[in-house]
């Protein structure tokens, strides 16, 4: 412990620089890289029942190389590029559900908020299996869009899908609240 150091001035100074990066947007980018990556990792996990990595078959084809690409440079924080590779994987397959993910998650990055809704139900179109694509476009409704009975339908879906996420009933509980579905909420 350095000279001086207590518990009460550590905490000040978190709070405090948490504060400044908040106030900064870096935290709320922080937190929206997060979930963007972790619905996108969940999503391909759901898909393919795999683990994230070249050799998943949501991988294989051109397209799904294509979307691998999107995806590391999305990681990199270079959007832009990783919105080509996604538009590129949709012009090898305009079915690949991932490659719409992709977009829907990169406009919302941009605060292109009906672009990513727009993707987001082109993904669903194309995988309706996929909670964490409900949960996506569910938050956009609830917490952008302030539309609580679109957000709830989208999370009582996704909710429908995997009803032991605790994430997900946390979630779909909120939105009962917004949308007056009050017995839904304890039960």
């Amino acid at each position: 412990l350095q000279k001086g150091w207590n518990p009460s001035n550590s905490a000040y100074y978190f709070v405090m620089n948490a504060f400044y990066e908040a106030k900064r947007g870096a935290l709320a980018k922080a937190a929206a890289k997060a979930r963007a990556l972790r619905l996108m990792v969940e999503t391909i996990k759901g898909v393919t029942g795999q683990e994230v990595g070249m050799t998943s078959e949501a991988y294989s084809g051109p397209a799904g190389q294509s979307f691998y690409r999107g995806m590391e440079f999305h990681s990199e924080d270079s959007t832009d590029k990783a919105i080509e590779f996604y538009w590129e994987a949709l012009h090898r397959d305009s079915n690949y559900a991932l490659a719409y993910g992709g977009l829907a998650i990169a406009f919302f990055q941009y605060r292109q908020i009906d672009s990513a809704i727009l993707y987001s139900r082109e993904y669903i179109k194309r995988d309706s299996n996929s909670a964490s694509m409900y949960d996506f476009l569910g938050s956009i409704y609830y917490d952008r869009k302030f539309d609580y009975r679109r957000a709830y339908n989208t999370f009582k879906e996704a909710h429908r899908l995997l009803p032991t996420d605790t994430m997900l009933t946390a979630n779909f509980a909120e939105a009962c609240l917004g949308a007056e579905h009050f017995p839904e909420c304890i039960g």
